[in-house]
């Protein structure tokens, strides 16, 4: 269990919807699993979706193993040819 305090958040209210705690609370679940994002397809972090997880880890926010499962979800929206979206999960 993690206990998330925001209220001593030195960036709370203003950084609230890129933060890490705020997207893995709305990850949503399926009826009756135990967790883990819908089915979507998923790949490992790119270097500086790694380095914001890495911030988060340091300043205690995530534990290391909410770290060592991010992976980035591709959603299917075409963004440029070729490419599709990514959310970090």
């Amino acid at each position: 269990m993690m206990l998330v305090d925001c209220q001593t958040c030195p960036v709370r209210d203003v950084h609230c919807s890129e933060c890490m705690v705020t997207a893995l609370t709305a990850i949503p679940m399926r009826p009756g699993s135990s967790g883990g994002a819908v089915d979507a397809v998923t790949a490992p972090l790119d270097r500086a979706e790694r380095r914001a997880v890495s911030a988060l880890l340091a300043a205690g926010l995530v534990t290391t193993a909410t770290a060592n499962a991010a992976r980035a979800q591709l959603d299917d929206v075409e963004r440029a040819p070729g490419h599709r979206a990514r959310r970090a999960v």
